[in-house]
């Protein structure tokens, strides 16, 4: 495999592979960088604890407790194969990503700095990577978090841009760095739970639907369907729950169960007749 194009954050440059490989992503080419080579360049030593600044106050600290928190279920969400359909792994948004940051630095008390950005390598087809490394900083942290994300241009999608190329490659190295502090990362540990969560959610959704179709509902039943998955339905109404998308399943479960009690059947009452009338 080609090797990538080496960084030019410093004299002594570093491949990309070779920051990939850094235990804890911080950038060392050719050896250890100095706190006075990274402040010369304006970027936060890597090994050295990040101040608090006199405004947060003299007894300001970040609320640590906040990246042992559990991800909740609902903000889970699962990249699927774009051919097949099946669900390859799961993530959590960009926006998720931000509150909890904000969470953590008691408000807009964090921020990034870029070490290295820059097309990596071009293909022959016109694809090209674009790679971004950059530093996550929050007040009283141990060190600065380093994270490495990439994106890939393809040349013959109408809908790539460079520009997007290259947010969805600080996006990445914002998501890696944010995992490596706590954020996400159970998800990887969850996640036979989440299969579980999903499996047990479609299991529910097609038992409901198939309810509401013996009760003469499907109009109604297809019309939440359609609200939150449209392409979960055929044209005659047939319903495949593995084509909804994890953060749609919670929603039309609800509104599908609501439907359901509200058109389940009541009750038949009946009065006994007394004996020997």
């Amino acid at each position: 495999m080609e090797e990538h194009t080496s960084y030019d954050v410093f004299p002594d440059t570093v491949s990309r592979t070779a920051v990939m490989a850094q235990p804890t992503g911080v950038v060392y080419p050719n050896g250890a960088i100095t706190a006075a080579r990274w402040e010369e360049r304006g970027l936060t030593p890597p090994n050295q604890p990040v101040p608090v600044p006199d405004y947060l106050g003299p007894d300001w600290v970040p609320d640590w407790e906040e990246l042992h928190r559990k991800t909740p279920k609902d903000y889970v969400r699962a990249a699927r194969n774009e051919k097949t359909g099946a669900i390859m792994y799961y993530y959590v948004p960009t926006s998720f990503v931000l509150r909890k940051l904000d969470k953590v630095a008691r408000g807009h008390n964090w921020g990034t700095e870029i070490i290295h950005e820059g097309w990596s390598r071009e293909l022959p087809s016109g694809d090209k990577e674009y790679v971004v490394a950059l530093q996550l900083i929050i007040p009283g942290m141990f060190r600065p978090q380093t994270g490495v994300g990439s994106n890939t241009f393809r040349a013959n999608n109408a809908q790539d841009t460079e520009a997007k190329t290259r947010a969805g490659a600080y996006t990445a190295a914002l998501k890696n760095a944010a995992k490596a502090l706590g954020i996400g990362r159970d998800i990887e540990e969850d996640e036979g739970e989440v299969a579980t969560l999903v499996t047990e959610r479609h299991n529910i959704i097609n038992i409901l639907y198939s309810k509401l179709r013996e009760r003469g509902k499907d109009k109604e039943a297809q019309e939440v369907i359609k609200r939150f998955a449209p392409t979960a339905l055929s044209q005659t109404g047939d319903l495949f729950s593995t084509a909804i998308e994890f953060e749609q399943l919670e929603p039309i479960q609800r509104e599908l169960s609501a439907l359901a009690t509200r058109t389940a059947p009541k009750a038949s009452t009946t009065t006994a007749t007394p004996t020997g009338a």
